[in-house]
């Protein structure tokens, strides 16, 4: 997404998305939620979420997501609430919310984690 500074709301629910890639939502700094819901999404790339700093919402239900790396979650220092149900995840990383930026002390205030 190239210029997403004003958006505070994206919905791609119900596409073919496949791969979140490095950069994806680098300029989304003002995104509060994202519905990325009933997709083919199987991978997330380093820094794919880079930039959602201030989201407080975010929906991968339905998706293909079988590993998360750690730091995937990192920087999201307003996440409320993270939806992964349905995913068919394998196993939750240590670090999945820890910001590489700030030599491993994780965020604060995830509320509720669902899987």
């Amino acid at each position: 997404m190239r210029n997403c500074l004003k958006v505070h709301y994206a919905d791609f629910r119900n596409n073919s998305l496949q791969v979140i890639e490095t950069g994806t939502f680098k300029r989304c700094t003002n995104l509060l939620d994202l519905v990325l819901d009933e997709n083919r999404i199987s991978q997330v790339q380093p820094g794919g979420f880079v930039g959602l700093r201030n989201i407080n919402n975010l929906n991968m239900t339905i998706c293909d997501l079988k590993v998360l790396r750690p730091h995937t979650f990192g920087g999201m220092l307003r996440l409320n609430k993270l939806y992964l149900d349905q995913c068919h995840l394998e196993e939750i990383p240590s670090g999945l919310f820890l910001d590489p930026t700030t030599d491993g002390v994780p965020d604060k205030g995830i509320t509720p984690f669902r899987l």
